[in-house]
């Protein structure tokens, strides 16, 4: 993938944070539909890194909360585990926004809308300072 399209996607993602930053969300009795276990695959915009792994939702107090632990593959075919914990809202019936608080330290935001049992959404990833990956997922609902 050029430069020039994992900018645009970069971009795109940035601007969406700056809308949800824009308009916070009250915990709302939607989230209670996106509980439950996931089956959590993605990647990186520029097609390098994969990602699979567990999504546990639960709703506490109406706000979305849970864990993830995933295992990310770079080139080389080593794996990296990824752990963190879960916080976010539905927005409504069918679009949820959560962000996921890696051990490592950076947070990666995703959006995303539900069809059905599937999840289907972009990602961003930031440290303190900046933008460090973007890219898309997929969840099934229902998990192992």
């Amino acid at each position: 993938m050029s430069a020039s399209r994992v900018l645009r996607v970069g971009l795109v993602l940035a601007a969406a944070l700056v809308s949800a930053c824009a308009s916070p969300v009250a915990p709302s009795s939607t989230a209670a539909s996106f509980a439950g276990r996931w089956t959590y695959e993605a990647g990186t915009a520029d097609g390098v890194n994969a990602v699979a792994g567990t999504l546990t939702l639960s709703v506490e107090g109406g706000a979305l909360t849970g864990t993830f632990v995933a295992d990310e593959v770079a080139p080389g075919g080593t794996p990296r585990r990824l752990t963190g914990l879960v916080g976010g809202v539905g927005r409504s019936a069918t679009e949820l926004e959560f962000d996921v608080l890696l051990a490592s330290g950076r947070t990666r935001r995703h959006l995303a809308s539900r069809a059905g049992g599937m999840l289907r959404g972009t990602w961003m990833e930031t440290d303190w300072a900046a933008v460090t990956a973007v890219g898309s997922f997929v969840a099934r609902q229902g998990g192992a």
